[in-house]
């Protein structure tokens, strides 16, 4: 089976801050053990490196950080998408899906979750795609 690409959007990334027991930490363990990939755009890194500054994350989980990024795929360059009106930097998720040929953006997000699609790339909050996944919770 081919190793599925995600974009993780931001509050992904915060959730497994504050909890390291939470679906979004899992999602990022299994990024961590190349069980997926993660894509990411200049744009989706500097809102995380932005987000994180915010919200105090430990020099630990900054380095964890940086470990999964080293690992995942810079989609370079992406265009500037204009679909989510209610909330327009949101796009920057899409528009790195896009680029990088996702399979799923994995998101909290109310505005992406609401489009279901975008393109080829399905968007799903955590515990949809390890449902998706078949990874059965044991706490």
């Amino acid at each position: 089976m081919q190793t599925l690409k995600i974009v993780a959007d931001t509050n992904l990334w915060i959730a497994a801050r504050f909890n390291l027991r939470s679906f979004s930490a899992e999602i990022l363990n299994l990024a961590g053990e190349g069980r997926v990939k993660l894509l990411w755009s200049a744009d989706t890194r500097a809102e995380l490196e932005r987000v994180l500054s915010n919200v105090k994350a430990t020099p630990e989980f900054k380095a964890g950080v940086e470990r999964l990024l080293s690992k995942s795929i810079d989609v370079g360059p992406t265009e500037k998408l204009q679909v989510v009106e209610a909330d327009p930097d949101d796009d920057k998720i899409l528009a790195c899906a896009q680029a990088g040929q996702a399979d799923y953006i994995v998101t909290s997000d109310e505005h992406l979750l609401s489009l279901g699609r975008f393109g080829r790339t399905e968007i799903v909050t955590p515990k949809a795609f390890l449902q998706h996944l078949g990874r059965r919770r044991t706490f």
